[in-house]
């Protein structure tokens, strides 16, 4: 029997392992899902005993998100189902690792709620097919409580969550078919929706200790007129649905609902993550390609770039009175009053940035918020705006800003004109997993007060 050598992963690879590990944890705060403030809170026991308490089925039900929601308004729908307490996730982790139980208390410390998944229903109250979104954290609290976390892949999750679909999919179709049969319309019920909660718990094997709702409605007013007086709704055998469950037993009926599916669930977002589907691509490639010498991802992951003494010390004084030389400030900066001038540590990033960036690809500037990186920002799209302005104005004419042509099939034969290689580099790109952050910068900018 011949034995092979055991390739350990490099410090890199298991950092990025970690990392993907951990972003599949995250979980994503509920918010403006308090009861009564614009949300209902729903128990298991009152989904199964009252068929009518969801308010697109029965309007006075909405006088429950608070007092501002009127039965003759009409309203769209957020439903956050498998609903569980953050803490959960910390709870699971430490009793799976009760070694670690000292690092687990700071992160245990978070609050609210969070969900495994999430739904619309449009304001007639049938579901919005294209706005199911489900969380990893719940998949992966039961793959962490089973014991198969190193098998806890992308590709795993994803696996599972086709099965997933197709099993919403199915009772859907089989609760349409019955809603057809008894001439129901084809709204959402209680009955879909337990349903559905049976699935997310076969789905993800994990079952959260805190006491949470079993669903969340959340209601957002809609444009659509209404005309019907929902005082007098007519009172619809909704009860027919009760025969759900056993059509979903019988092997029969789900078979012939999946293959003629009157709704279709195409494809599940992922509500918690941006960056998984990242993190999987860049293991994959450094596992067949490896991990190119001073790359920005190298330079990260590694920590081997080049390292500038502190410059709040003595030894970084001659840095630092060297990079902030008048010769090296930039020629244009933000048009501001002189008390707000860049800071010691502003200017040295921005003049700085340039060399940085053609070595490494990669420069991180750090702070708290409130410490003046936007700030920062703001200097750095003059700086760029004015270094463009000075090669526009060495062109000879307009015309030669301008590139070779390129031919692209455009609704016929479109012309695009491109930019000389000097023109180019300039481009800036403001990005965030913080949507507030991109919006602060971005309203900010153009303002004359900015």
């Amino acid at each position: 029997m011949t034995s092979h050598p055991t390739v350990l992963p490099t410090q890199a690879e298991r950092i990025l392992s970690f990392w993907h590990k951990v972003e599949f944890f995250e979980s994503a705060e509920l918010k403006g899902i308090d009861h009564g403030k614009g949300a209902i809170h729903y128990r298991s026991d009152e989904l199964l005993e009252a068929p009518t308490c969801l308010p697109w089925l029965d309007p006075q039900q909405r006088r429950r998100a608070g007092k501002q929601y009127r039965p003759e308004n009409a309203y769209r729908f957020k439903l956050y189902l498998g609903v569980f307490a953050r803490s959960d996730i910390f709870r699971v982790a430490r009793e799976a690792y009760p070694e670690k139980t000292e690092a687990w208390v700071e992160r245990s410390q978070d609050e609210g709620l969070t969900c495994s998944m999430s739904v619309e229903v449009k304001d007639d109250g049938c579901i919005d097919q294209d706005s199911v979104e489900v969380s990893t954290a719940p998949w992966m609290l039961g793959a962490l409580q089973q014991g198969t976390l190193d098998d806890a892949t992308l590709d795993a999750f994803e696996t599972a969550t086709a099965l997933f679909r197709e099993q919403l999919t199915t009772l859907l179709t089989v609760a349409d078919n019955l809603k057809r049969e008894h001439g129901l319309p084809p709204k959402l019920t209680t009955f879909e929706l337990i349903e559905i909660l049976k699935a997310i718990q076969s789905w993800t094997a994990f079952t959260p200790e805190s006491e949470s709702p079993a669903l969340v409605v959340q209601l957002f007013s809609s444009t659509k007129n209404v005309t019907e007086d929902p005082a007098q709704s007519e009172v619809l055998a909704w009860s027919a649905l009760g025969d759900l469950t056993h059509r979903l037993e019988t092997a029969a009926e789900a078979s012939a609902a999946s293959e003629n599916a009157t709704v279709s669930i195409n494809e599940i977002a992922i509500l918690n993550s941006f960056f998984i589907h990242d993190l999987e691509a860049v293991m994959k490639h450094m596992k067949t390609q490896g991990l190119a010498p001073g790359s920005p991802l190298a330079c990260y992951l590694t920590g081997e770039s080049q390292r500038h003494p502190d410059l709040l010390r003595p030894e970084g004084r001659e840095l630092l009175m060297r990079t902030l030389a008048p010769e090296r400030m930039p020629d244009g900066r933000w048009p501001d009053k002189d008390e707000h001038s860049m800071s010691l540590m502003q200017q040295f990033a921005i003049n700085t940035i340039d060399d940085t960036l053609a070595k490494t690809g990669l420069y991180s500037v750090n702070g708290p918020p409130g410490t003046g990186k936007t700030t920062m920002l703001r200097d750095l799209v003059a700086r760029n705006m004015v270094k463009r302005a000075e090669v526009l104005a060495s062109l000879s004419s307009p015309e030669a800003a301008f590139g070779e042509d390129l031919h692209a099939n455009i609704d016929g034969d479109t012309l695009i004109k491109t930019l000389i290689p000097e023109l180019t580099g300039f481009e800036m790109v403001v990005a965030s997993s913080n949507n507030a952050a991109v919006e602060n910068v971005t309203r900010e900018l153009p303002q004359t007060k900015a």
